[in-house]
């Protein structure tokens, strides 16, 4: 029989990638705070003559942010079941660990970024956007 022997370590690294993962929830506010900014935004300079035409700017980008929404309620779902996941093997030391568990956070961890980076580009269209059509209104006399 072997004696298994507490590995502060492990648990301090377990106890990190709780945190991170914890942080994952802030990083996804922050995101949604960034979404509301941009409908705001985009609100404010809709291209008028365009608006209804199937391929208009508004309604792209509209598609762009409902499909971003969609994976924020899908990441914050699973980041959520991550974290129950994480639970018993920081509260339990003989809990045995696998690579399903890096596996996972992993998966998360590029999904955020891909996601980071989907919403940055979304910001450049439309502050891009926001340009143009600010060029393109007349200033009143």
């Amino acid at each position: 029989m072997k004696t298994i022997l507490p590995d502060p370590e492990l648990e301090f690294e377990l106890q990190e990638l709780y945190i991170l993962s914890k942080h994952w929830i802030q990083d996804i506010s922050f995101i949604e705070d960034e979404i509301r900014f941009f409908k705001s935004v985009f609100d404010k300079f809709p291209e008028p003559v365009l608006i209804n035409e199937p391929n208009s700017i508004p309604l792209e980008f509209n598609r762009k942010i409902t499909q971003q929404e969609a994976n924020i309620e899908s990441l914050k779902s699973r980041i959520q079941d991550y974290l129950k996941f994480l639970e018993p093997f920081i509260s339990d030391d003989h809990k045995l660990i696998d690579l399903d568990l890096i596996e996972k956070f992993n998966v998360l961890g590029t999904e955020i970024k891909k996601l980071f980076e989907s919403i940055k580009q979304t910001k450049v269209e439309l502050f891009t956007h926001a340009e143009f059509v600010m060029t393109l209104e007349k200033p009143v006399q």
